[in-house]
């Protein structure tokens, strides 16, 4: 989206319109998906496309205060989105790269702060996740040097409140069993009675960086029976546990 979009924007060409509702149907189940999930980042590029992400935001609620307030070089930074093969490589370039995105996020913070920012800015989503980002990985330096920001110090991925992606705030980056991901994941109670197929009783869905640990309790009172229920003698992995001649309620023939 461009920082400063014509007034008026120029109607699709019907041809255009036509191919693209073929090709991208309404409730499309993989664009769907893909919004859902968004797309993975490294650092630059994840503090670059939060920026991004909050001008776009921006353009739409209050189009003439951002295109008064963006200099120039916003539109070659910014107008495309943010991919590692597009950046600088390692390097000087690479590091002037960063720094001057996290001196633009600084700068367009401090303007969203001041008393005359429009209010429906104030109120966006993405601002509030600029904020936490940048609070997180930049750092104004107290000589001034390196275009008035520069990165912290990597915090690491464990647990914490890490934004991986501004299309996703709620995803977090987990490993296990060689496996690295970034999202969510689903923790499974089932039963494991001898000579009887699995049942999975619950599911609890959490961020990725929660531990499995954490969720025995919270899915002991779901995974209960009911009454109407033909389980008889069952077992939770967890800290639920019926042996055979169990006083437990939830282990009584129902």
């Amino acid at each position: 989206m461009s920082l400063c979009p014509q007034q008026p924007i120029p109607p699709v060409p019907e041809d255009t319109a036509r191919v693209a509702r073929a090709a991208f149907r309404a409730r499309n189940p993989y664009l769907i998906l893909r919004d859902r999930l968004g797309t993975l980042f490294n650092r630059v590029e994840l503090v670059a496309e939060t920026l991004r992400a909050a001008l776009n935001d921006i353009a739409v609620v209050a189009p003439d205060w951002l295109c008064a307030l963006a200099p120039p070089e916003w539109h070659e930074r910014y107008d495309v989105r943010i991919e590692d093969m597009r950046l600088p490589e390692a390097g000087p370039k690479r590091d002037a790269f960063v720094a001057g995105v996290g001196a633009d996020g600084f700068f367009l913070l401090d303007a969203l702060a001041q008393p005359d920012a429009p209010a429906a800015t104030t109120s966006l989503p993405v601002v509030e996740t600029l904020r936490r980002v940048w609070a997180r990985h930049f750092e104004r330096p107290k000589d001034g040097k390196d275009g008035g920001a520069r990165l912290r110090p990597v915090q690491g991925r464990g647990p914490g409140d890490r934004v991986e992606s501004p299309y996703n705030t709620e995803a977090r980056f987990r490993t296990k069993a060689n496996t690295t991901w970034t999202g969510t994941m689903v923790h499974f109670t089932e039963t494991c009675d001898a000579g009887a197929p699995p049942l999975v009783v619950h599911a609890d869905t959490t961020p990725a960086n929660v531990h499995d640990a954490l969720r025995t309790a919270p899915s002991r009172p779901a995974a209960v029976p009911s009454a109407t229920s033909r389980v008889r003698e069952w077992r939770v992995v967890g800290p639920v546990a019926c042996r055979p001649g169990s006083t437990s309620a939830h282990c009584q023939p129902r």
